[in-house]
C-alpha cells in the first residue's frame, strides 16, 4: 500500500497547501482540529490534485480553502496506519526565509503566523502583488531578503499587539525595537505601519502628520506632537491649560454639558478673561483642526456634551466648521456664525479674500448663507469684533 508521504510527495501541486497545513499544525502544537487555511490563486494542477484527495470540486477557485481538522479526517479515511505528525514535520519549514520569493514567504510563513488578528487582511492583500505597496516592498526584498521579511513580521507583531486602550508611539516603538523613534513618521516602520493601517481602516496613506496622526487614532496610537495642543478653561483646571493629544486621550471627560469652541485664539484670550465657567468648558484649537482638538471633541461628544462652535470667517474655517457639523450632528451646533455675525465681524476687523469664485459648498444650511454673504462682500474676518456677543452668550447659558 502506498504511504502517505510518498502519494503527496508524487504531485508537486500539493507542496504549497502542505506547507500552510504544516505551519498552522505547528502553531496550533499539534492539535489537527485547530485552524484553516487559504491557498491564493490556485493553479490549475492544486485544483485537481485537492479535489482528488478530499473527492469534491476545488477547480476554478480564486482561493482554495481548507480546515486543517477537515485535512486531518481526511488523511485518516485516506491512511488509516499512517502518521499525520510524520507528514506535517516534512513540510515545516525551518526558516520563514527559506522561501524562493517574496509572495510564498508572506504566504507560506506570514500569513499562518497572523491568521485572525490585525494584520490577517493586510498581509493577504500582499499575496495579490497588486497595488504601490507591494512593488515597494519588493524594492526592498530585492536589496535586503532577510530585512524585508522582518520588517514585515515585525510590523504584523505590531498590529497584532495592539487592542482598544491607547498606546503611546514612542512606547510602542521601545517595546518591539528598544528605541523610541522606529516608529516615527518618515521611518521606513513607521511607513510600512501607515500602509498596514491605512488598509485595514479602507482609506489613503496619509502622507502627512497631521493625517497619520488621526489615522494612529483609529487604531489606538498616540502619536504624541508638541504642536497638537488644545487650549482648555474649565476641563482640567479653572485656569486657562494647554493640553496636548497624550494629556488629551488620558482625560476623563464626563459630566460636561456644554462646551464653547471659540477658533480665532485672540478672541479667546480676551473671552476666558471676562467669564466664570460653573458647568461649561472653554477651548480653542491651537495651529488649526489639529488631532488633539479633534480627538477632544470626539471625547465630549460622546460623553453627551453639546458643543457650540464659533469659527472666523473664512475659507478655511467655514469648510472645517461644515464638516464638524456633518460628524457630529445635533450636538455640535454653529454659535455666533450667521450672516449678521459676518456683518458685525467684517465692520472693523477685516480682509479681502484672495479668490472670491473659490468652488466650495456648505452642507450646514446657516454655514452656506455665510458662505454665500462672504463671496458678495468678497472679505474675511476674525471674531474679536464678536467677542461682547459671545462672552454674553456664555453668561447666558451658564445659569
Amino acid at each position: 500500500m502506498q504511504s502517505a508521504l510518498e502519494y503527496f510527495q508524487k504531485e508537486k501541486a500539493f507542496e504549497r497547501g502542505l506547507k500552510l497545513l504544516a505551519e498552522i499544525y505547528d502553531n496550533g502544537r499539534k492539535q489537527p482540529g485547530l485552524g484553516s487555511i487559504k491557498i491564493h490563486m490556485p493553479t490549475k494542477e492544486e485544483g485537481r490534485v485537492w479535489s482528488e484527495f478530499f473527492g469534491k470540486n476545488y477547480t476554478n477557485q480564486k482561493i482554495l480553502r481548507i480546515g486543517l481538522g477537515e485535512f486531518s479526517r481526511r488523511f485518516s479515511t485516506v491512511f488509516p496506519t499512517d502518521d499525520i505528525s510524520a507528514l506535517m514535520e516534512t513540510y515545516a519549514p525551518t526558516s520563514m526565509y527559506e522561501y524562493a520569493s517574496l509572495n510564498d514567504a508572506i504566504e507560506l510563513a506570514l500569513l499562518p503566523k497572523y491568521v485572525n488578528t490585525y494584520a490577517d487582511s493586510w498581509l493577504e492583500s500582499l499575496c495579490s502583488r497588486k497595488g504601490n505597496q507591494y512593488h515597494s516592498i519588493f524594492k526592498f526584498y530585492l536589496k535586503d531578503r532577510v530585512g524585508t521579511i522582518n520588517m514585515l513580521d515585525k510590523t504584523a507583531k505590531i498590529l497584532r499587539s495592539l487592542s482598544a486602550d491607547l498606546f503611546p508611539i514612542d512606547i510602542l516603538s521601545q517595546k518591539f525595537f528598544s528605541a523610541p523613534c522606529m516608529l516615527d513618521f518618515g521611518t521606513e516602520y513607521g511607513d510600512l505601519l501607515l500602509a498596514a493601517l491605512s488598509h485595514y481602516h479602507e482609506q489613503r496613506i496619509p502622507d502627512n502628520r497631521h493625517d497619520a496622526t488621526l489615522l494612529y487614532l483609529k487604531a489606538g496610537i498616540i502619536a504624541e506632537d508638541s504642536t497638537y495642543l488644545v487650549a482648555t478653561k474649565g476641563l482640567v483646571s479653572p485656569k486657562v491649560d494647554f493640553l496636548t493629544l497624550r494629556q488629551v486621550c488620558r482625560l476623563k471627560c464626563s459630566e460636561i454639558k456644554n462646551v464653547y469652541v471659540i477658533e480665532d485664539t485672540r478672541a479667546f484670550d480676551k473671552v476666558h478673561r471676562l467669564v466664570n465657567l460653573k458647568k461649561g468648558v472653554l477651548l480653542s484649537p491651537i495651529n488649526s483642526h489639529n488631532p488633539a482638538f479633534l480627538h477632544l471633541v470626539d471625547k465630549l461628544i460622546q460623553n453627551g456634551a453639546i458643543i457650540y462652535y464659533s469659527g472666523m470667517f473664512d475659507y478655511a474655517p467655514l469648510t472645517r466648521a461644515d464638516k464638524l457639523c456633518e460628524t457630529h450632528g445635533k450636538q455640535l451646533i454653529p454659535w455666533r456664525y450667521s450672516k449678521e455675525d459676518y456683518e458685525l465681524a467684517t465692520a472693523t476687523d477685516t480682509e479681502f479674500l484672495r479668490d472670491r469664485k473659490r468652488e466650495i459648498s456648505m452642507k450646514n444650511e446657516s454655514l452656506a448663507l455665510v458662505l454665500s454673504q462672504m463671496r458678495k462682500k468678497g472679505k474675511k474676518a476674525g471674531l474679536l469684533p464678536l467677542v461682547p456677543s459671545l462672552v454674553s452668550d456664555i453668561i447666558k447659558y451658564e445659569e
